[in-house]
């Protein structure tokens, strides 16, 4: 018999209601600009990794958005005004305990600051969030990817060659043929840190390697690294965020370079928003931006451990 029924029960939809109105409390009193950007757009996310989900709208090809991250720099170049937006988007392929095809993110742009002042925001925000809903302030750890790495794979630095982490990855069994840098990242990213994660009940992970710097500069504190942060509440990845890039080029140059990524793997090519470059062509201001789970914040807040938990009604059972 086909279930009706919502998989998250009543005390977490009270929870759900706690925290949206607590976030939006928190940035009316910091004086961010809550806006709204198109659910539907002409143009797709071209990261290999994500996967956008393809409709049809007026006869004409549109995509679901994975993230309102291009339209809100549209807003940021036309206006230089710290902003937010929290809503629905959806990602093609993820489903399970951490993931749901469709889900709630928050994303804010804050000019003025770097991706370590926005960091120290998000752990705010999580503060915040805990002593509304009656819990102590976790404790929380920052770590440079690098140090994170040695701890993981003893042996590996950001200098390691591509072959060193290819020896490295077969000695313990890892899956896949490495074909660049970034690609061995990832791998140390989805099988190795997570212990390491999971210490300290927040962890923020900053200064990026460059080759996984995504639409983030380069850092000027050490070498080899980019101004990316991620921050991980009870073990889940919860925020990523960067010390966004401003040049027009550099950020077309990284569009191109995603695209080959894409090419490169098989995977078909996708419209680069070309609206967003010409954006930041016009001038883009100095600034830091950041997305948040809120389904996994909701997750981490009340001690769930599946998404369905949180989720009303999930793709199984919508």
């Amino acid at each position: 018999m086909t279930s009706w029924k919502p998989t998250a029960d009543a005390r977490a939809r009270q929870l759900r209601a706690q925290v949206l109105r607590e976030i939006r409390e928190f940035f009316f009193r910091r004086g961010v600009l809550e806006v709204e950007t198109p659910i539907l757009s002409r143009a797709a996310n071209p990261d290999p990794a994500i996967a956008s989900v393809e409709c049809k709208v007026d006869r004409t090809t549109a995509w679901l958005r994975t993230s309102p991250e291009f339209a809100l720099k549209r807003l940021l170049a036309d206006a230089p005004v710290a902003v937010y937006e929290m809503g629905r988007v959806f990602r093609d392929g993820e489903s399970g305990s951490l993931h749901n095809p469709e889900f709630t993110m928050l994303e804010w742009y804050r000019p003025g600051l770097d991706d370590l002042g926005l960091a120290r925001e998000v752990v705010e925000l999580v503060h915040t969030l805990q002593r509304c809903c009656g819990s102590g302030e976790d404790d929380v750890r920052w770590i440079p990817f690098e140090q994170a790495l040695a701890l993981a794979v003893p042996g590996l630095s950001l200098s390691s060659s591509l072959a060193d982490f290819a020896r490295c990855f077969e000695a313990r069994g890892w899956p896949g043929e490495l074909h660049d840098r970034r690609e061995a990242f990832e791998i140390v990213m989805a099988c190795a840190l997570d212990p390491i994660m999971r210490e300290v009940p927040i962890t923020v992970l900053t200064d990026f390697p460059t080759e996984a710097a995504a639409l983030a500069k380069s850092a000027m504190r050490t070498p080899e690294t980019s101004s990316r942060f991620e921050v991980y509440f009870h073990g889940m990845e919860l925020a990523n965020g960067y010390h966004e890039v401003q040049s027009a080029d550099e950020l077309e140059s990284r569009f191109v370079a995603e695209s080959q990524r894409r090419a490169g793997q098989g995977l078909p090519a996708l419209p680069l928003d070309r609206r967003l470059v010409a954006a930041q062509r016009a001038g883009f201001p100095d600034c830091a931006g950041v997305a948040l789970g809120v389904d996994r914040l909701i997750m981490g807040l009340g001690g769930y451990t599946h998404l369905d938990q949180v989720i009303n009604f999930p793709i199984t059972q919508a």
